[in-house]
């Protein structure tokens, strides 16, 4: 499950958002910031208070019959801005991973006030997608998370999103597919899971995939992969989610010079967008 050293260029234009295609030295969050954070304006928050920098909560959730007490890391920049509020990124890790990794990835927006970072702990350090080694309910872990998170001021509740890699990919898809929580989530490295499509009563969601082309584990062109899942095909994927969109049928498609592929579904509204990268 790898993609190459090689990531984004954005360019930022004032009330634009525009998203170029790859080249080396930019973390992904770079482009998902830049094509879906201002996506929507401002809508509530709950009463409460966030504390600066980096914060334990502990989720309690029945799993095999045993009450576990499930890790969520809540990070948040220092100062707060008084009359601000902030969007939501979660952030799931792949497989045996940890939440912590991302106070030093993401920490950087954070403290700049883009977001405040929502770090779920995987039970058994992954998400249960069917054969992973976790039987949790993981849905209903995200929504007691998400009511939580309600009780926060200063949280945008009409600006959260997800961001996955890997086995945490997979999962953002599938809290996308089941719920209404994300307005916008990136999946790196792991596209659809065949069985796991947009249901009708799916909401529209933007989406930004990036996959390796050459990913010898999760297969770019779809097929059976890492622990028996079979994966859609990266493109299709894409596709798939574009048309439960509703967004214009063919995308605009960029090849680079080394390989890399770039498409991107237009939503009619201007609002619900795919993006799609194939990375070399």
């Amino acid at each position: 499950m790898m993609l190459p050293q090689k990531f984004f260029q954005v360019e930022i234009v004032p009330n634009a958002l525009t998203c170029k295609f790859p080249v080396s030295g930019f973390h992904p969050m770079v482009l998902f910031l830049t094509c879906f954070l201002g996506l929507i304006a401002k809508n509530g928050a709950a009463a409460g208070s966030l504390t600066p920098g980096v914060s334990e909560v502990m989720i309690h959730q029945e799993i095999d019959g045993v009450m576990e007490a499930r890790r969520v890391l809540i990070q948040v920049t220092d100062p707060l801005e008084a009359e601000k509020y902030y969007p939501v990124v979660f952030a799931l890790h792949g497989s045996g991973g940890s939440a912590q990794t991302f106070t030093g990835q993401l920490g950087h927006w954070v403290n700049a006030g883009e977001f405040v970072g929502v770090y779920p702990q995987g039970h058994r350090n992954t998400w249960n997608l069917g054969p992973e080694l976790s039987t949790a309910d993981d849905l209903l872990f995200i929504n007691l998370i998400m009511a939580q998170l309600a009780g926060y001021g200063q949280l945008d509740m009409g600006r959260v999103f997800a961001i996955g890699f890997s086995n945490g990919a997979g999962m953002a898809h599938h809290i996308a597919v089941h719920t209404d929580h994300f307005l916008a989530i990136a999946a790196v490295v792991t596209p659809l899971l065949v069985g796991h499509e947009p249901q009708e009563d799916t909401p529209a969601v933007s989406i930004l995939q990036i996959l390796g082309m050459l990913d010898p584990l999760i297969p770019y062109d779809g097929g059976s992969g890492v622990l028996g899942h079979v994966f859609h095909g990266g493109e299709e994927s894409a596709g798939i989610w574009a048309l439960h969109n509703g967004c214009h049928p063919q995308p605009d498609s960029i090849l680079t010079d080394d390989g890399n592929i770039r498409l991107e579904y237009s939503g009619w509204s201007g609002q619900v967008r795919v993006v799609h990268y194939g990375v070399t």
